[in-house]
This record gives C-alpha cells, sequence and structure tokens, in this order.
C-alpha cells in the first residue's frame, strides 16, 4: 500500500513539476492589428468628432477673412490671408498631434492592462508595415482588445 501511495505522490509530482515548467517556459505571445484598434476606439472617433467641429469653425472664419478683408493693396490683402491660413493650418496640426498622443497614450495604457490581467508574455503590434510578416490568426486578439479598450473607457470596466 505504501508502496502504491508513493507510486501516486511521485507521479503527481512529476504531473506538477512538468505542468509548472511548462508554463513558465511556454510564451504567452499574442498580436493586434493597432489600424484597427485604432480607428475603433471610442476615444478616436469622439476626438475626431472634435476636430472636425474645430475644423468648420476654422473655415467658417477663413471664409468670412476672405468675404470681408480687403486692402487697397491687393499684395497686402493675399499676404494677410496667406498668413492666415499659414496660421490655421498649424493649429489644426497642433491639435490633430495633441489627440493622436491622447489616443496612442490611452491605448498603450489600457493594452498594458489587458496583457497583466491576462497574463500575456509579450502584446505585438502590427500596422501593416513588415514589422510581423506573417502570425497566425489563432494569436489575434485585435477583436478583444477593441472591446477591452472601449470598455476600459467607457468606465464599464
Amino acid at each position: 500500500m505504501k508502496k502504491i501511495l508513493a507510486s501516486v505522490l511521485f507521479v503527481w509530482l512529476l504531473v506538477l513539476t512538468a505542468y509548472v515548467v511548462y508554463d513558465k517556459t511556454s510564451d504567452k505571445v499574442v498580436y493586434i492589428d493597432l489600424i484597427k484598434v485604432h480607428d475603433d476606439f471610442e476615444l478616436t472617433k469622439t476626438l475626431s468628432e472634435e476636430y472636425d467641429v474645430i475644423k468648420k469653425q476654422q473655415q467658417n472664419i477663413m471664409d468670412s477673412l476672405v468675404t470681408k478683408k480687403h486692402f487697397e493693396d491687393e499684395a497686402e490683402n493675399m499676404q494677410y490671408l496667406r498668413s492666415q491660413n499659414n496660421q490655421f493650418l498649424t493649429n489644426m496640426e497642433k491639435i490633430s498631434a495633441t489627440y493622436n498622443n491622447q489616443i496612442w497614450k490611452r491605448i498603450n495604457q489600457y493594452v498594458g492592462e489587458y496583457g497583466k490581467k491576462n497574463k500575456l508574455d509579450f502584446v505585438f503590434g502590427i500596422k501593416g508595415e513588415g514589422n510581423v510578416m506573417y502570425s497566425n490568426e489563432a494569436y489575434d486578439l485585435t477583436n478583444e482588445m477593441v472591446q477591452y479598450i472601449n470598455s476600459r473607457y467607457e468606465g464599464k470596466l
């Protein structure tokens, strides 16, 4: 009886050791399509709408300047309009850069949280630029990641 118990215990310890070793050595590697994650993120949609409103407001201001502002000297008029248009474009670029930084900061934060929560070793981001040339779709967590970051953003998690 002692031999059977010792044998069962030995086999059980062997299986447990194998499981622990396998679990520690098997990487949990996944990838996400960053373009899809970015485009499907609710914050991206919200900030894009805000950007469009600001752009329209700025464009209305530019249009009113074109119709209202007339200097006697046509060259002075064109120079003024050109400088206002350059300022408009610069402002819109700054707003776009600020919004993109906010979006990517939040995406990176949520991906990191998701990785820790799900005990992932690596989350690769692909953008169609050749960084990851091939991956088995079984490792694609893009849709799950989009659901997670949107739920997190909306305060559901």
